[in-house]
Formats: C-alpha cells, sequence, structure tokens
C-alpha cells in the first residue's frame, strides 16, 4: 500500500521493524469499549519495560503512537482524572484499543517511535499538541529546472534532501526565500520549462510567467532568459548551501536590513528582518546536520535490558544498519563482514533501513543528550579480526 496513504487505512499492526535483528512479536493489545475498562485492562496487560504503544479509536485508526521506558506507566498516564480536559485525556477517551510493542533499550524504542509516526502519521501526535509542529523536509529538485520545495514525506526522486525540521509554514516561507536569493524558479511543475542554448523549431517569443524574472530574483528558465548551465551553476550553489548551510546569506540579509533602516525605509527593513531570521535558523540547522555527518560514523553497540544487545551502524549521522551481538566467534566473523560490506555500500535511501535519512536529527539529539554513549562506539576501522575481550563492544559481562 502507498505509504502516503496508509494513515487514512484502518489501522491492523505496526509492521516491520527493519532495525530488529532479532524475531519479531506480534504486538500485544488489550480492547474494551469504555474507558475506565480499557485502564483497568492497561494495568493488568501491559509490562513495566521499554517500548512502544499506540491507542487506536473505535473506527480502526491508529490516533497516537509513543515511546517509553516504562510502558505500563506511561500509558496510564493518559487516563489520570486532571488529564480529563487535556489532550492525553481526550486520546484516552477517545480510544477503544491499546497496542504494545517491547523493545530491548530506550534507543531502540525512540527509532522504532519516530519511524512509525512518520509512516502512520496519526492525527494526535500533530494536531494539538502544545508547541508541536509539523514536520517537513527542505529538498532541491523536480529538475529540469530544479528548486527548493518542501515536503513532509521523503521524495526520493530529490536532488537533495535535509530535515525532517520542525514548522512546515516556516520552512515553507524559507524555501519562497531560497528560490529567490539562488534565483530559481518557484512556479508551477506544469510549467514547460526551455532555455536559452536550446534548439527549437519556432522562434516564438516566451513570456515569463511572473515578474520575478524582471525583478531578477528569477534566471527566467520558463521564458528562455537564461542557458540551461547558467541555472545548472545556480542549482549547484544551492546545492552546496543545502549540504551545509552558507552564513554569507545570512550576512547579507542582515547588512540589507541594516542598510534600509538607516535609510528609514521601516517596512522594506522588515522584511529583510523576516528574512534574516528565518535564513540564520536553517543555517544553523543545516550546519548542525553537517557537524553530525561528520561526527557521527561509528558502530553504536546498545545493550538489552531483556538480553537482546543490538549493534547499530551509523554513517554520516544516521542509523543504516543493525545486526544482533556476536556471542560466538564464528558469529563474530559474520557479523563483522557483514557491518564492513553495508558500510562500505553506497549511501542512500534504499537500503535494509529505508528511513535512515529521518534518523539525523535524532542521532544528534541523543548524543547530545547521553555524551556518556559515545564512549561506547567504535569505529569502523577498529573492529579486531577476532571476537574481541569481554570488556568491549558494548558485551553484556562489560555491564554486570
Amino acid at each position: 500500500m502507498d505509504a502516503f496513504l496508509e494513515h487514512d487505512c484502518q489501522f491492523a499492526d505496526f509492521g516491520r521493524d527493519a532495525l530488529m535483528p532479532f524475531t519479531k512479536s506480534v504486538a500485544s493489545r488489550v480492547r474494551a469499549t469504555e474507558t475506565e475498562k480499557l485502564r483497568t485492562a492497561v494495568r493488568q496487560s501491559v509490562p513495566k519495560t521499554p517500548g512502544i504503544y499506540g491507542f487506536v479509536c473505535g473506527d480502526g485508526h491508529l490516533i497516537y503512537v509513543g515511546k517509553s521506558n516504562s510502558l505500563r506507566g506511561r500509558v496510564l498516564s493518559y487516563f489520570l482524572p486532571n488529564h480529563a480536559n487535556e489532550k492525553a485525556g481526550e486520546i484516552a477517551t477517545t480510544a477503544r484499543e491499546v497496542l504494545w510493542e517491547e523493545q530491548p533499550s530506550e534507543f531502540a524504542a525512540l527509532l522504532r517511535e519516530q519511524k512509525l509516526i512518520s509512516r502512520w502519521q496519526p492525527r494526535f501526535n500533530v494536531v494539538g499538541m502544545p508547541r508541536r509542529q509539523r514536520a517537513a523536509y527542505l529538498c532541491l529538485g523536480r529538475g529540469p529546472a530544479n528548486c527548493f520545495y518542501v515536503t513532509t514525506k521523503i521524495d526520493p526522486k530529490a536532488r537533495a534532501i535535509e530535515g525532517p525540521f520542525n514548522g512546515l509554514t516556516r520552512l515553507t516561507r524559507v524555501a519562497e526565500i531560497l528560490n529567490r536569493r539562488f534565483q530559481l524558479r518557484d512556479c508551477s511543475d506544469k510549467n514547460k520549462f526551455a532555455f536559452a542554448d536550446q534548439l527549437t523549431l519556432f522562434d516564438d517569443p516566451r513570456r515569463p510567467g511572473c515578474l520575478r524574472v524582471e525583478l531578477g530574483t528569477c534566471l527566467g528558465p520558463c521564458a528562455a532568459a537564461c542557458s540551461k548551465s547558467a541555472y545548472e551553476r545556480r542549482t549547484r550553489e544551492a546545492e552546496d548551501f543545502l549540504r551545509g548551510g552558507d552564513v554569507q546569506i545570512v550576512d547579507e540579509l542582515e547588512l540589507a536590513m541594516r542598510h534600509a533602516a538607516e535609510r528609514q525605509q521601516y517596512e522594506l527593513a522588515a522584511r529583510y528582518r523576516e528574512d534574516w531570521q528565518l535564513t540564520r535558523w536553517i543555517t544553523q540547522k543545516l550546519l548542525q546536520n553537517e557537524q553530525a555527518r561528520a561526527a557521527y560514523n561509528f558502530l553504536y553497540p546498545v545493550i538489552g535490558c531483556d538480553g537482546r544487545d543490538i549493534w547499530y551502524l551509523i554513517r554520516s549521522g544516521r542509523v543504516e544498519h543493525a545486526v544482533q551481538r556476536p556471542t560466538t566467534a564464528n558469529r563474530w566473523r559474520k557479523s563483522r563482514e557483514e557491518i564492513l560490506r553495508w558500510a562500505a555500500s553506497e549511501s542512500g535511501l534504499a537500503g535494509p533501513y529505508d528511513g535512515g535519512a529521518n534518523t539525523l536529527h535524532i542521532v544528534a539529539a541523543w548524543f547530545r543528550k547521553n555524551r556518556d554513549q559515545l564512549k561506547l562506539a567504535r569505529p569502523l576501522a577498529d573492529l579486531p579480526l577476532e571476537m574481541p575481550v569481554p570488556e568491549s563492544l558494548g558485551n553484556r559481562a562489560a555491564s554486570a
């Protein structure tokens, strides 16, 4: 089924967990037609272990997904009397079913939660959440005349993509500013584009579809006002910006804002100020992503509270693969070969874990919050040929 439509369909199960190298068990669930009976069933059945949980409403739709280090306590908190008039109370009174899936660690639960929210788009995960903004991606693509655009899902056809960033409306405004700054078009993809160096059968003049060509904020591929190479050059500059940010753009906007204020052009200065604030925000985010990609390239062993220890391959700041911790010398050699083979493969959206591009912000936030966990990380070049002693690579004996 098309992933873009899954959140509109009746929910049956959480589905496959691509980052679980162990055999996946079917999600557990309790059902009740009354809120009080559902709360009682939760207290009797939900375990006190790490995992993810979901609420399903009467018409069979998944309405909320969350994660916790203690599932029972977290799910029961939705049924507290003081939450009756809050979002948690609304979720509890709407739900007729609670599902949960145990996870071996908080990190595993965090990754699983993010993937499920992205896949199912539960309405209560965004709508009405205090200070919660809808996540979106800043993309560059849609040739032959590429431009910046915003999506709420990963676009595999994009030439470059960054995110997710919180704030769909804010990010849409950023795309407008960047298209203007790099002189890229922002018109409909249905427009026919032609370049000055393309041969045509008829020498009919083309008129631009908007005033941006005359204002100098678009190269005008809709009116054959630029060559294909000139537009491609601008696209490459935009791609470089998306890969790591460019503070020069921020400085230019700040200078323009100050000059407008000095000339007492206060309305113009206010517009520059808005552009400057948004551009500074996205530049900082892009720089943080670039720093995370450079810093986080290693094998991250995580000890599971239930004996399920997982080694995560983190490359360019993204979780791209996971293997079960080997317990024998033969299994170690096979796991080592698998890890190195995957690490040497081309990076991209297609692979065992197609949500890898989503995890950059999760990985960065996780290690900012848990800096001690970086001590467990091991560069791939340091993986020994033979099975290491128990004191290394997150073996369970080291934590006993």
